[in-house]
C-alpha cells in the first residue's frame, strides 16, 4: 500500500518545526494527501529557546499554504529551556537529549493524533539509517510516517524551490531553523559552577588566569559577542577534559614538552597562546614524525588559594558525606541515604553527629528500598549545611566558594567524605581507578578541582544512564592511581595531553566574551583567550601584514629590536610574529 493511501485512511498530525525537512514533509502531504482529509499541523515551541522569527515564519507559511486553520501552536508553560540546562546540563544528541523528551514528546502526547508525519531522512545520521517508512516511536507512543526517508538534502531544497516557498529566515542568520538552538561551550564561573556561554551575561564573574603570577582569579565579562559563522572549526579532544571547539583564529593556552637525549628526557620548554589553526598544524606535523619530539598539552588552570578552615576535620568529612548522600527535610532533618551494606559508614555519621550536637542519630534500615537511612535532627546543623552546600536534589547540588578556597589539607577531609559516599575503586586497562559519579555537572567540576588540589591528575568524562535511571546523563570524575595519567600538574595548572585535533565544517552561531582584566576565561575544555587577540594574531593575518612591502620590514625590524620585552605576554607576541617572518626558527622558539 502506498504511504499516501495509508494516511488517507486515518487522522494524522504533521510535525512542523519550521525547518526545511519538516516543511518539505508538509508540502508532500498537501500534494499527495490533499486538504479533504482529517489531519492537522503541530508546531511545538521550545519554551525560552525558540527564536521569534521562527514562530512568525511558521504562522506565515501556513497562511500562504492555506492550512492556518489546521495549525496548533503549542508549548510547555511550566518549564523553561535554560532552567533545564542549569539542572541537567547541555542536551547532547545521542547521549543526553533531554530537550526532545521534555519540550517535544510531552507536548506531542497532548495535541497529536496517534499517527504522525515527520521529515526524518536516513541521510541525516547513522542513527537514522535503520529507520523504516512507517514505524512505532516508543518515546511518544505514536506511529510515525516518514515520506522523505530516502531523500537527500539536495532533494529537499529542490522540492521546496519547486513550490516557490521561502525557507526559514533563521537559516540565513543563525545557520539553523531557530527552534531548539544548539548548546555551546560551558564556561566556569567564579563559584566553580558551569554555565553555557550562550547564557553568559555582561557583568557575570568568570574564572580567568593571570599568567604573570600563575594563579586563577575572578574576571568580569564586559562584552558578549554573538555572530553567525560559516566555515571551518577546530575540535580539540584531550585525555581528561571535554572537547573544545574553536574557530581557527581563536587562541588557546598550550604547554609544550620536548624530548631530549639526556636526563631528564622530557622537559617543559614553552607555554603560551597559540591559535587553534597553528596548534592543529603543529600537532599534525609532530605526530607525523612517528615519534614525539615536541608534544602539545592543553592548559587547565585551577584555584590555589589557602584559606584556613573554620571547621574541624571531622565536620568537613561530615559535610563531604552530605554532598554525596545527604539531603535536608522539613527544615531541620539532615538525612543520609546509604546502601544496606554501609553500616560502618552509618555509625561513623552518627558518632560525628553525637560528638558535635550531643544528640543521637536514628539509623533506619529500609530493605524494600535497598537503603540505610541516617536521620539527624538539628535546625542549627541544617542551616549551617545550607550555607555551605546549595541544592536539595542530586541534580542541583554544588558546594559554596568557601569550601573550594580552603587549604588543601582541610579539603582532603572534605574530599574523603565525598568519595566515601559516592566514590569507588575500579579496574580499567590494568590500572586502579578512583571514580566519582554525580548527576550534577556543577558538582563534577568542583570535585575535579578538589582532586587537582590534592595532586591527583583527575579526568572529566560523561556516561549515559544507570540500571535505575537509564535516560539520565551522569558526570564522571576519575583518577588513575596507577598507570598513565596523560598529563601533569605544573604549578597551578593541570595540563592534559591532546588525543586528537580535527577540522570540521560548521554553520551557525559562535560566541565569544571580553573578560577583564586578564582577557581570558576557563572553559570545559581548557583556557582560551577572549576575542581581543583573535583578529590581530591569527596566522593568516600575520602573514598578510608581513607581506605588505611598507609595513612588513618595519614590523620585523621593530620586533627584533625588542630584546627584553616588559612582559611575558609581549614576548610571546613578539616571538609569534618573528617565527612567522622566518626570523626565529620553530626549534629555537621551543627551547
Amino acid at each position: 500500500m502506498e504511504l499516501a493511501d495509508f494516511l488517507k485512511r486515518r487522522p494524522f498530525t504533521v510535525l512542523f518545526s519550521g525547518g526545511k525537512d519538516s516543511l518539505a514533509a508538509l508540502l508532500w502531504v498537501i500534494d499527495n494527501v490533499g486538504l479533504d482529509h482529517d489531519w492537522n499541523i503541530l508546531y511545538v515551541e521550545v519554551t525560552g529557546n525558540t527564536h521569534r522569527l521562527c514562530n512568525e515564519y511558521v504562522h506565515r507559511i501556513c497562511e500562504e499554504l492555506g492550512v492556518s486553520d489546521r495549525l496548533i501552536h503549542a508549548r510547555r508553560e511550566d518549564a523553561d529551556f535554560f532552567d533545564y540546562v542549569r539542572r541537567y546540563g547541555l542536551p547532547l544528541i545521542g547521549k543526553h537529549r533531554w530537550c526532545l523528551w521534555q519540550f517535544k514528546v510531552k507536548v506531542f502526547k497532548k495535541h497529536s493524533h496517534f499517527t504522525q508525519v515527520s521529515g526524518v531522512k536516513r541521510s541525516d545520521s547513522r542513527r537514522r539509517r535503520n529507520v523504516r517508512l512507517v514505524e512505532y516511536f516508543r518515546q511518544s507512543g505514536n506511529v510515525t510516517a516518514n515520506p522523505l526517508l530516502d531523500w537527500s538534502d539536495e532533494m529537499v531544497v529542490d522540492f521546496i524551490r519547486e513550490h516557490g516557498v521561502e525557507v526559514n529566515p533563521c537559516y540565513r542568520i543563525y545557520g539553523h531553523s531557530g527552534n531548539c538552538m544548539p548548546g555551546s561551550t560551558l564556561v566556569l564561573l567564579s563559584d566553580y559552577t558551569a554555565k553555557p556561554i550562550g547564557e553568559i551575561k555582561v557583568g557575570d564573574r568568570v574564572l580567568a588566569y593571570d599568567p604573570e603570577n600563575d594563579r586563577v582569579e575572578e574576571g568580569v565579562v564586559t562584552h558578549k559577542f554573538v555572530r553567525p559563522y560559516e566555515g571551518k572549526v577546530v575540535r580539540i579532544k584531550t585525555y581528561g577534559l571535554y572537547d573544545l571547539v574553536l574557530t581557527p583564529e581563536h587562541p588557546v593556552y598550550v604547554f609544550i614538552k620536548r624530548r631530549f637525549s639526556s636526563r631528564p628526557y622530557y622537559r617543559w620548554v614553552w607555554h603560551g597562546w597559540m591559535t587553534a589553526r597553528d596548534l592543529y598544524e603543529f600537532y599534525k606535523r609532530e605526530r607525523g614524525r612517528g615519534t614525539w619530539l615536541m608534544r602539545p598539552y592543553v592548559a587547565y588552570p585551577f584555584l590555589t588559594s589557602r584559606v584556613p578552615s573554620p571547621l574541624p576535620p571531622e565536620m568537613l568529612y561530615f559535610i563531604g558525606l552530605y554532598v554525596a548522600e545527604g539531603n535536608i527535610r522539613e527544615g531541620r532533618e539532615v538525612r543520609f541515604s546509604l546502601g544496606l551494606h554501609e553500616e560502618e559508614l552509618a555509625r561513623k555519621v552518627a558518632e560525628i553527629y553525637n560528638r558535635y550536637t550531643k544528640r543521637e542519630a536514628r539509623i533506619k534500615p529500609r530493605p524494600a528500598e535497598r537503603e540505610l537511612l541516617v536521620k539527624c535532627y538539628s535546625k542549627r546543623l541544617a542551616n549551617e549545611i545550607r550555607r555551605l552546600v546549595a541544592g536539595r536534589r542530586a541534580l542541583e547540588k554544588k558546594m559554596s566558594p568557601l569550601l573550594l578556597r580552603l587549604d588543601p589539607e582541610s579539603q582532603l577531609h572534605l574530599l574523603r567524605g565525598i568519595l566515601d559516599g559516592d566514590g569507588c575503586l575500579s579496574q580499567a586497562r590494568g590500572s586502579k581507578v578512583l571514580v566519582f559519579v554525580t548527576a550534577s555537572p556543577h558538582l563534577a567540576f568542583q570535585v575535579h578541582l578538589l582532586m587537582l588540589r590534592q595532586g591527583m591528575m583527575a579526568q572529566l568524562t560523561t556516561q549515559r544512564g544507570s540500571p535505575f535511571k537509564p535516560d539520565r546523563t551522569y558526570f564522571r570524575v576519575q583518577h588513575y592511581i596507577s598507570g598513565r595519567h596523560y598529563g601533569a600538574i605544573v604549578g597551578s595548572t593541570a595540563v592534559y595531553s591532546i588525543q586528537s585535533i580535527t577540522i570540521e565544517d560548521y554553520e551557525g552561531v559562535v560566541y565569544n566574551l571580553e573578560v577583564r582584566p586578564h582577557n581570558n576565561f576557563i572553559t570545559q575544555g581548557g583556557l582560551v583567550h577572549n576575542c581581543m587577540l583573535c583578529p590581530y594574531h591569527s596566522k593568516a593575518k600575520i602573514h598578510r601584514t608581513l607581506q605588505d612591502p611598507e609595513w612588513g620590514p618595519k614590523i620585523v625590524e621593530a620586533l627584533r629590536a625588542v630584546r627584553a620585552p616588559r612582559s611575558k605576554r609581549m614576548r610571546e607576541i613578539r616571538d609569534l610574529w618573528l617565527r612567522a617572518a622566518g626570523q626565529l626558527p620553530l626549534t629555537d622558539f621551543m627551547g
